[in-house]
């Protein structure tokens, strides 16, 4: 209650006089100068607001309420005025403010909060094309799976007789085999960027006779690219060039076999990932099943651009591939090649790559895992490149 109306000097007389009649004289006997001293005090503090007893009072209710509502609300009330919490109040959850921008210590914005912002969004934004690449390529390999179980219901092919075929297939072009397949290939370079490639594969096989059979082959490819260092340089994804190929093996002998073929690629991705050049590519392969256990089989292809698109280059060069194939008990499988490209169009440059893979094969369902490192001795821009291939095959 307020007694700022009521002289101070009345009430202290009147107290004194009923509750400490046996109190001395010289207790009342206060100077007046301590008393409007002390009268001025409480009339300052009681005007300005409750008393200090009260005043406690309400901070405890307010942490109180504060606690059971689970969170704080501030300032604390103060001497000056009690506001009460807007939160606790109207029962409604208060709208989270924004948090502030990573600061340094002179609290100015920090100078890479941007980019990394713009980084997230980026990596956000390359998971979506690449869920959707995803979408896309098992849509194909269904596709590429009525086809090739329709085939499957044929006479099986002259390369079925060779030994652990199917362990071998990726690095023999003479064995031709119904399948379809899904390849991952990871390029890493030394700005910082990486190029990872979706392709979807199948390939079609008929008999034409004992010893031989005829392919055409499919290739879907989808390319993304992040992380670049240089911010001139956007996270990106498109289709790439799409490929087609038909080709024969012969079977000359049962430890022998040769094959060639015709490929055209066209530039049907984006130009950050096409050669923007239509391509005949011949290629040619020999297999040689040196062991039971080791098979030696080199091939080579030639590319000649035909057509450029705008003002892209000519293409002409040479590939030569030398892999060595070694089988393993419970069809598992390892090859280790070298790999050499003459550049035509380039002063013939030449580059030099090695490469190991491993092979696993599953004993009941017709699966094949093939994982597989190469390295560019050359190139001082890329840094590796890793694929990883899933197949399924149809007997």
């Amino acid at each position: 209650m307020h007694v700022t109306n009521l002289p101070i000097t009345f009430i202290s007389g009147s107290i004194s006089r009923l509750f400490a009649p046996t109190f001395t004289e010289t207790r009342s006997k206060v100077s007046s100068a301590k008393l409007v001293k002390a009268t001025r005090v409480r009339q300052n503090s009681t005007a300005s607001g409750p008393t200090t007893r009260t005043l406690r009072i309400v901070r405890k209710m307010y942490i109180s309420r504060a606690l059971a509502s689970g969170a704080f609300c501030s300032p604390l009330p103060t001497a000056s005025a009690v506001r009460p919490c807007a939160r606790l109040n109207s029962g409604r959850r208060s709208t989270p403010q924004p948090r502030p921008h990573s600061t340094g210590e002179s609290g100015l914005t920090h100078p890479d909060a941007g980019s990394n912002r713009s980084r997230r969004r980026s990596i956000r934004l390359s998971v979506t094309i690449m869920k959707r690449i995803m979408l896309v390529t098992l849509g194909v390999i269904a596709g590429f799976h009525g086809a090739n179980l329709e085939a499957a219901e044929q006479a099986g092919t002259s390369s079925d007789q060779v030994p652990a075929a199917d362990l071998k297939v990726f690095n023999d072009p003479t064995i031709l085999t119904r399948r379809v397949w899904l390849e991952t290939e990871w390029n890493k370079f030394t700005d910082g960027a990486s190029i990872v490639e979706e392709t979807a594969g199948t390939l079609w096989v008929w008999r034409v006779s004992e010893n031989q059979d005829w392919a055409v082959r499919l290739k879907l490819p989808v390319n993304l690219r992040v992380g670049s260092d240089d911010p001139n340089v956007p996270d990106i994804g498109g289709l790439g060039d799409v490929k087609v190929a038909t080709g024969t093996a012969f079977r000359l002998r049962k430890t022998f076999r040769v094959g060639a073929g015709l490929d055209l690629e066209m530039p049907t991705g984006r130009h950050e990932f096409s050669d923007n050049a239509w391509q005949i590519q011949g290629f040619g392969s020999l297999g040689w099943d040196i062991t039971r256990w080791l098979t030696f089989s080199p091939s080579f292809e030639y590319n000649q651009s035909v057509a450029e698109e705008g003002s892209a280059q000519p293409l002409n060069s040479l590939e030569t591939f030398f892999p060595f194939t070694i089988i393993l008990p419970h069809k598992w499988a390892v090859t280790a090649g070298y790999e050499n490209k003459t550049d035509f169009e380039n002063d013939n440059y030449v580059t030099n790559k090695a490469k190991i893979a491993i092979a696993k094969e599953l004993e009941s369902i017709p699966l094949r895992f093939y994982l597989q490192t190469k390295r560019d001795f050359d190139s001082v821009e890329k840094e590796f490149q890793v694929s990883f291939v899933v197949t399924g095959y149809f007997r």
